[in-house]
Parts: C-alpha cells; sequence; structure tokens
C-alpha cells in the first residue's frame, strides 16, 4: 500500500473514511481508471513557512504541496489536474461540514472558488 511504494511510516498517515475515493480517468494519456485515496497527515508540515516546504524531494515520494504548486505540478495533465480539483473540492467540504480536522493551515485547496 501507500507506506510500502512512498517509504511512508504507516503511523504517518490516516485513513480519512468518511471522504469518498476520486476518479482519475486516463492520466497521462492512458486508458486507465485510478481511484485516488484522500489521506491526512498524522504529523504537522515542516517547521517554518508551509510555502518553503512547497516543493518536490527528489530523494522522497512523499511531499508537502499547497493546492497552488500541486496544480502547477499537475498543468501538463489535464486529468490529473481535475482529479485535483475534485479532490481538493471534497476536503473543503469535508471539513467544513466536519468531518476531517482543519488545521495546520487549513484544507488542500481552501483556495478554491465556486461561482
Amino acid at each position: 500500500m501507500l507506506p510500502s511504494f512512498a517509504d511512508v511510516d504507516p503511523e504517518a498517515v490516516k485513513i480519512l473514511p468518511k471522504v469518498l475515493p476520486v476518479p482519475l480517468y486516463a492520466p497521462n494519456g492512458r486508458p486507465v481508471l485510478v481511484h485516488l485515496y484522500p489521506l491526512y497527515a498524522a504529523d504537522p508540515p515542516p517547521d517554518g513557512v508551509l510555502e518553503d516546504a512547497d516543493m518536490e524531494d527528489e530523494d522522497d515520494y512523499y511531499d508537502w504541496y499547497t493546492y497552488a504548486n500541486a496544480s502547477k505540478r499537475l498543468a501538463y495533465d489535464p486529468a490529473s489536474l481535475a482529479a485535483l480539483q475534485i479532490m481538493s473540492l471534497s476536503l473543503v467540504s469535508a471539513s467544513k461540514a466536519g468531518l476531517i480536522p482543519n488545521k495546520w493551515g487549513g484544507v488542500l485547496g481552501q483556495e478554491l472558488c465556486l461561482d
């Protein structure tokens, strides 16, 4: 599962059972369907301003991203970007309903607005 793939301690993430998985259709143009399951970090982000930690670490599969930088990182793949947007809106909605915590600066995608 994720801990073995991403070299993450199983205690470092929590499953969010009240948030549904998000479908990712044809990532990178490949004819596949991937279900993205949201996880919650058990520990806070690195010390300091989050934007300072908001970069990819080539030696680590598990990185902290703000929504703005995650969306820039996925801009090359419209399908992955769409899944990020759907997941972000889902997390924001779940947070507003009190189903997931809102701490450490907020929830991924909290800056998104729908008209």
